[in-house]
């Protein structure tokens, strides 16, 4: 079948009730990718709608069939996002390197070594914004971000906006290799309330992140934003699933928003606190601030949790994000 993968699962159950576990109970398994190669449907701009857009002074506005967007040239983020009369976005999708730390993290000096990425994706500031329009079928925005870390970075950010609705979006971040690892690499935005039901093809069904995924097999995945929350004694990062071909945020599975990555799977995380509510020192869940708001993460890479110790150890090298490009 064109675009899909082909998986074995294999696990082995006890054939009857035991003092220790009832019949059925899984006592070990394993997921296999089966090395089966297929097509894939690729779209043109032949089967796309036109599209239309005008520029002002602050805003750059795209027009579909049924749809517009609306990109911020002083922010240089994606504000709006109306499907059908619906507004998918409540808050604008903008970089975000930010996540809560752990205990973990917090042992080894994380909250205060990695700082600089804090707010470094809310206050970056637009360099340039530029528009190309191919065709009348698709509209390309490219924007260059000054992202304020002690040594400054760069951030290469392009939207495309095809005639069928959907938004190309594309990263590429600069920055000195004399910076800090940076804690997660994507992008934030807050979606209305009612966008409730998370529905993902990737691993799950409970939180999983690159160091701590191998319990998880890839598969499709279904829960409430609600129980993305895991109410850790000491409020921290919770809630993110890895190895995503896609991911929706739906009302009751009829309409909303659809998230794919491209080339690369992705990781995202959904859930009704921001990462600086979770990581802004309050002692129990119980002290939280919740938003009524769905807050969506969407990255490429979130560093792993780490845990080799909680006094000094960090994530392995290989599940850090290193500083450069």
């Amino acid at each position: 079948e064109p675009g899909a993968e082909y998986w074995l699962n294999v696990s082995f159950r006890l054939k009857e009730d035991t003092s220790w576990a009832k019949k059925g109970h899984i006592i070990a398994k394993e997921q296999f990718k089966l090395p089966i190669e297929v097509s894939k449907n690729i779209l043109t701009l032949d089967n796309m709608d036109t599209l239309s857009h005008n520029e002002t002074e602050k805003n750059l506005v795209v027009t579909g069939n049924n749809f517009n967007v609306i990109f911020n040239k002083e922010k240089g983020s994606l504000d709006s996002f109306v499907v059908n009369g619906k507004e998918l976005i409540e808050k604008p999708l903008i970089p975000n390197y930010w996540r809560a730390p752990n205990d973990n993290d917090k042992g080894n000096g994380a909250e205060e070594r990695l700082a600089t990425w804090k707010f470094a994706g809310k206050n970056a500031k637009v360099v340039d914004f530029k528009v190309t329009s191919a065709d009348s079928k698709a509209v390309r925005v490219d924007v260059k971000l000054e992202i304020p870390t002690t040594i400054p970075s760069t951030l290469d950010l392009q939207y495309i906006v095809f005639g069928n609705g959907e938004i190309k979006v594309t990263n590429t971040l600069y920055t000195s290799k004399d910076l800090p690892e940076i804690p997660e690499f994507g992008m934030m935005m807050e979606l209305p309330s009612k966008y409730e039901k998370v529905t993902w093809y990737g691993r799950g069904p409970e939180e999983n992140y690159v160091d701590r995924k191998t319990g998880y097999d890839v598969g499709v995945y279904s829960d409430n934003v609600e129980n993305f929350f895991f109410p850790y004694i000491d409020p921290s990062e919770t809630g993110n699933r890895i190895d995503n071909r896609w991911v929706t945020l739906t009302t009751n599975g009829n309409s909303g928003l659809f998230v794919s990555g491209v080339d690369n799977t992705i990781e995202f995380n959904a859930l009704h606190y921001t990462p600086e509510e979770l990581s802004s020192g309050k002692r129990h869940p119980v002290d939280l601030v919740k938003t009524e708001n769905v807050v969506l993460r969407i990255n490429g890479k979130q560093q792993g949790v780490g845990g080799d110790d909680s006094w000094g150890a960090t994530p392995h090298d290989e599940y850090q994000i290193k500083a450069g490009e």
